[in-house]
């Protein structure tokens, strides 16, 4: 008798694909900081222009700025994910010829 076959979970594709997109890479950073003078010098035309503060709010404003500019790139993998799962359990269901309930749905990396 052969061995269940195995298909990955949607949050372990999800995980894979958050890791090698690199979210929260360096990229972002570095976008984040080309953005934090233009969003310190508008903090600092509403507020006190001599504040030396202003580059903390600034550097959270702009990295805020850029997780709201990459959300929509999160959103097409969370989606995605679920959709490349669904399609790996009826692939392997039907290379195997059983059912989609007899596929075993693994959500570890080294797992069987």
């Amino acid at each position: 008798m052969t061995a269940a076959p195995v298909a990955r979970s949607a949050r372990l594709i999800r995980r894979q694909m958050l890791r090698h997109n690199r979210f929260l890479g360096l990229h972002q950073l570095w976008f984040g900081l080309l953005l934090m003078p233009v969003i310190t010098y508008g903090l600092a035309l509403t507020f006190d222009p001599t504040g030396w503060w202003l580059v903390v709010p600034g550097f959270l404003a702009s990295m805020l700025l850029v997780e709201l500019a990459f959300l929509p790139r999160r959103v097409v993998i969370h989606r995605l994910s679920a959709k490349e799962s669904h399609e790996e359990r009826v692939r392997e269901a039907l290379r195997h010829g059983v059912s989609l309930q007899e596929v075993q749905v693994v959500d570890r990396e080294g797992a069987p």
